[in-house]
């Protein structure tokens, strides 16, 4: 086992990784939020939670207002000037990598390990029988294309993150950490990249891929998920009357989530860290903590008590097993590892961005837009752990009541790129808006790209009106096209919020908010591929 100091110090050498500039989400938890609220920035793993955490607001009086977001957005948000009270991260990490020495009282809610979740019926196809899984046999299942997982992205969410790392740890086959040669290893390369290749669907959120089975377990596998949200995906799927996943654990070692709730000191809340302090107690209390086990949540030191009727054996969970977290690598390798996914493991993206040139987009919205595609088309990008692989290819569809001229670009050459910002700069605002013709259209460029289960793929649709068209004749094209492709929608200026999700509804996808901040949304749409 790794000392606490060694830990620390390959933890903080993440906080120099791209993507981790002093820079505040811009974003607060919503409006018309009363002065003494306690706003906390969380993990979307804790939404369950939040009927305790507003019994507690009730019987004292002090609202609370969660705000729930991806890992990098949360320890981004700690690294610059942000309106939150306390930070709620799925690991002690984030805090750790934001070097915001204002954070105080951190304190562990609960622990969960993070697993590998496979549908029951498809496990027995396998041959899998659990509890614990060698990664090398989710290697071989890739490599047959024998499974369709879900797994949140590395980068943005820290269930992906230390599944990831889990991966490498294990193919590595040695009981030490990882390290800067290991990574040059060809075999360890290429095993790592067929796993990652089984991803299907991506995103920021460890939640929101919970959902997104739930929602549709019939065109899914397994996903990489925490134990406790598994838990929660299996209560929902049997009362569905649907088939439940099977949880193994890696047995090569085991990533985990440790969940600490902590309170961001500054002079303009000093009078809300006595509240805090209560409501932090409150959680830890054992009638507290006995309903959170009850939620499949692990508590007590190293998560060891997992008792209650959550912790089901026929879902292969294993309540008395004693969390030990993997080793993790040094600061060096911890650099090199999260470049390496980046430029040479993780499944190619194909992405088509559909941007609104209509006539009512003259002025800030034609300026907010520009400025997003520069940020991910530039350098810019990687500091937020979002820039384009050697192999993802880029098309761009401008349109107004019609699809204009598109430009593709192919992988991350900066020239290639540079295309991309010179394109849409080149585009002036102008015309009608047919948010439906100008998707169809992109999934029409997604179709014609051979092998296109190479890549994840999906379509940005950003607009700022109300759109003519026929939502009709895009659902028709969509399931066409092999209904699989998720349309994100980015709302701007007048969108019509009800037309862009129904689009999201039928494509199993999210609508992201640009009206606040464009950059941030187009940021975020990225992050799901």
């Amino acid at each position: 086992m790794k000392t606490r100091t060694h830990y620390l110090l390959a933890l903080l050498a993440l906080a120099f990784l791209p993507g981790c500039e002093q820079k505040s989400t811009g974003d607060t938890p919503g409006k018309n939020i009363p002065g003494n609220a306690i706003r906390i920035i969380s993990g979307s793993e804790n939404k369950i939670l939040e009927p305790i955490l507003q019994e507690w607001s009730k019987k004292s009086g002090v609202p609370v207002a969660v705000d729930y977001r991806g890992s990098v957005e949360i320890m981004q948000a700690l690294q610059g000037e942000n309106e939150y009270d306390a930070a709620w991260p799925a690991n002690s990490l984030w805090i750790d990598l934001s070097g915001n020495k204002a954070v105080r009282h951190a304190s562990s809610i609960t622990r969960t390990p993070v697993v590998i979740a496979i549908k029951q019926s498809k496990a027995k196809e396998l041959g899998l029988k659990g509890p614990m899984l060698k990664i090398a046999d989710l290697v071989r299942l890739a490599r047959d294309k024998k499974l369709r997982l879900l797994m949140s992205n590395p980068t943005q969410s820290n269930s992906g993150a230390m599944g990831y790392f889990g991966f490498l740890h294990s193919l590595n086959g040695k009981e030490d950490a990882l390290t800067s040669k290991d990574l040059d290893n060809p075999a360890l390369r290429e095993q790592a990249k067929t796993l990652l290749s089984a991803i299907t669907r991506s995103s920021n959120s460890s939640g929101w891929i919970k959902d997104l089975y739930v929602q549709d377990p019939d065109s899914f596998d397994a996903m990489v998920n925490y134990e406790a949200l598994v838990i929660e995906a299996n209560q929902e799927l049997t009362a569905k009357n649907r088939e439940p996943l099977l949880v193994f654990y890696p047995s090569e070692g085991q990533p985990i989530a440790d969940s600490p709730l902590a309170f961001i000191s500054k002079p303009s809340n000093a009078s809300k860290e006595q509240p805090f302090l209560s409501l932090q107690q409150h959680l830890l209390s054992p009638e507290v903590q006995a309903r959170l086990l009850q939620s499949g949540r692990r508590t007590g030191l190293v998560g060891a008590e997992a008792s209650g009727e959550a912790f089901k054996k026929e879902w292969g969970i294993l309540p008395d097993k004693i969390l030990q977290p993997i080793p993790l690598p040094d600061p060096e390798t911890i650099r090199k590892a999260i470049d390496v996914y980046l430029t040479a493991l993780k499944k190619p993206s194909l992405t088509v961005f559909v941007i609104d040139f209509s006539g009512s987009m003259a002025g800030q919205g034609e300026a907010q837009t520009k400025k997003a595609v520069e940020m991910l088309f530039t350098d810019e990008a990687k500091r937020h752990f979002l820039q384009a692989g050697p192999s993802d290819i880029t098309v761009i569809v401008p349109f107004d009541n019609n699809p204009r001229a598109s430009l593709r670009a192919n992988g991350a050459d900066p020239a290639e790129l540079a295309k991309v910002v010179g394109f849409v700069n080149q585009n002036r605002a102008g015309g009608g808006t047919d948010i439906y013709g100008g998707a169809m259209e992109g999934l029409r460029q997604i179709t014609r790209i051979p092998d296109r289960d190479k890549y994840q793929t999906s379509v940005v649709l950003m607009t700022d009106g109300v759109s003519d068209g026929s939502f009709e004749e895009l659902k028709a094209a969509w399931q066409q096209s092999g209904s699989n492709i998720p349309i994100f929608p980015i709302m701007f200026g007048n969108a019509d919020p009800s037309q862009l999700q129904q689009i999201a509804d039928l494509t199993r996808s999210k609508v992201f908010d640009g009206r606040k901040n464009m950059v941030d949304a187009f940021k975020n749409a990225k992050s799901f591929n």
